[in-house]
């Protein structure tokens, strides 16, 4: 079966399953404002 490539990825969840793959090619990361520093910083350190 093929994989389906999808252009957006959304919610923090899934957001951060995609970072966390070694092999997924991100090239932008959108982030809501007001979101809590823990949930921001999970994503910088990544």
């Amino acid at each position: 079966m093929k994989e389906e490539q999808k252009d957006f990825i959304i919610g923090r969840h899934p957001a951060m399953a995609a970072l966390k793959k070694k092999d997924s090619n991100i090239n932008k990361v959108f982030v809501q404002e007001g979101l809590k520093a823990d949930a921001i910083q999970e994503i910088y350190t990544l």
